[in-house]
């Protein structure tokens, strides 16, 4: 089973995020190998956080998809724990896509 967990936390970490601009904008993270588990982080610097998260896995599994919404991308950032174990191709992406206006990009990364 795959299960998608999300919380906020204040991470104040941006090491190694990739900016993503608003107005539909898609990042991709490719999980190759034995990984069971992945990190999503999404951070703003104090502007709104609208964002789609969505875990590929191949053709045949149902995709799982989190809506995000933050008033405030830096103070309330979001954190959610992702578990990938179970793909049956041995590999998984993890999609984040910036369904905010321009004016609102945001900071994301993924940490397996």
């Amino acid at each position: 089973a795959i299960s998608m967990r999300g919380y906020f936390q204040n991470t104040n970490k941006r090491e190694g995020a990739l900016e993503i601009q608003g107005c539909g904008a898609l990042k991709t993270w490719s999980i190759i190998g034995n990984v069971q588990s992945a990190t999503v982080e999404i951070e703003s610097e104090g502007r709104p956080v609208k964002a789609i998260v969505e875990l590929w896995q191949g053709p045949n599994n149902v995709q799982q998809v989190a809506q995000i919404f933050s008033q405030d991308g830096y103070n309330r950032p979001y954190s959610m724990e992702v578990d990938v174990g179970d793909s049956a191709y041995g590999s998984s992406t993890i999609a984040i896509r910036n369904v905010g206006p321009m004016e609102y990009p945001f900071f994301a990364r993924v940490l397996y």
